[in-house]
């Protein structure tokens, strides 16, 4: 029988006897109801250990498991309300939660790049910077104000931390402007007159001379 096992030490099993004339004879087997054990494979969860019961009694589900970065969402094969007839395994089924990156502009004076969801264990490629610093050229994004670098623009980035905040690192730019105003006495010499502006080039932060 589906969910039974025989028990022949049972006091009240008969298992031999003399077939007599007049059909008598009753032959008694008994059967104990299968002890099942459900196991669990967390998948990368947190343990939980194995129950047991009767072949047919109810089931007390235990405390889900959990894992960093991700939600249980079911074990499969599904749990049944009561102890079926054989062993089971099942296995926790997972859904990775989505964080956020954060984008900071570290000094930038217009811009800005939109936060960015990923979730967990995954990978995209990081938003475009939108951030915008003059006289500085952006070189690319680390985990703090002052570096290191640690993704270009538009890198991969794989979700391992329960989100991030990305700051934006520059360089002083080779190509930002300044202007020469040249100035010319007048024939009294009383007044000095602008007589021509030039525009020129050089490192941000660099001293002229």
């Amino acid at each position: 029988y589906l969910g039974f096992v025989p028990n022949p030490n049972h006091p009240s099993t008969v298992s031999t006897g003399v077939i007599l004339g007049n059909g008598n004879l009753v032959l008694r087997v008994y059967y104990d109801r299968f002890i099942s054990t459900i196991n669990f494979d967390s998948a990368g969860g947190s343990a939980v250990a194995p129950i047991v019961g009767k072949y047919g009694s109810k089931i007390t589900l235990p405390s889900d498991p959990t894992r960093f970065g991700y939600n249980f969402v079911a074990w499969s094969p599904a749990l049944p309300i009561r102890f079926p007839a054989n062993n089971l395994n099942v296995t926790a089924q997972w859904a990775p939660i989505s964080y956020n990156i954060m984008f900071n502009g570290n000094g930038a004076t217009s811009g800005s790049t939109p936060m960015q969801s990923i979730p967990f264990g995954t990978t995209a490629k990081l938003h475009a910077n939108g951030f915008v610093r003059s006289g500085y050229d952006f070189v690319g994004w680390a985990r703090s104000a002052n570096g290191p670098k640690l993704y270009d623009d538009g890198d991969n980035f794989t979700m391992d931390l329960a989100g991030t905040t990305l700051y934006a690192l520059w360089t002083p730019s080779a190509n930002t402007p300044y202007r020469v105003e040249h100035y010319t006495e007048n024939i009294s010499g009383n007044q000095f007159v602008l007589r021509e502006t030039t525009t020129h080039y050089a490192m941000t932060g660099q001293v002229i001379t």
